[in-house]
């Protein structure tokens, strides 16, 4: 279905790197989410400072973290969990593939799979891709969310 990225993000933790209109789709344990990603170099820091200072201008992989915690935060909204966060001991996987250039649209796919649900908690692996043709930084890991 498609989704107002910005709406969803209200009340999220910041910063926020995803915008316009997405698409989520869910069906049994997998919930997909589908959005652009926009590191912009006029607003952030973080992104600013690679900008003006290294000859190949890239965000961060930290903000490309960022931006898989905002569609995990939106994933968490839209499969009916009041909070998330990451799991304790487990690994937290970061491949970053090429400079990820800021101030242009980039795709961001990130994918949830539920292992376990108890007691209105779900215990979930996650796997986010960022790309513009090719894929730039992939993120791993494992989250819990609860009702």
């Amino acid at each position: 279905m498609e989704i107002d990225i910005e709406e969803l993000l209200e009340g999220t933790p910041r910063p926020h790197y995803l915008r316009g209109l997405g698409n989520y789709t869910t069906g049994g344990s997998r919930h997909v989410l589908i959005a652009r990603a926009y590191f912009d170099s006029s607003s952030n820091p973080s992104v600013e400072d690679r900008v003006n200072t290294y000859p190949g201008p890239h965000a961060n992989v930290g903000d490309f973290n960022f931006a898989v915690w905002n569609g995990l935060h939106i994933i968490r909204k839209l499969a009916g969990f009041d909070y998330g966060t990451l799991r304790n001991g487990k690994p937290l996987v970061s491949i970053p593939l090429g400079l990820i250039p800021p101030d242009e649209e980039l795709d961001l796919r990130v994918e949830v799979e539920d292992k376990l649900v108890r007691d209105n908690i779900s215990f979930a692996e996650f796997h986010a891709v960022l790309s513009n043709k090719e894929s730039l930084a992939e993120l791993k890991g494992h989250c819990f969310a609860g009702r």
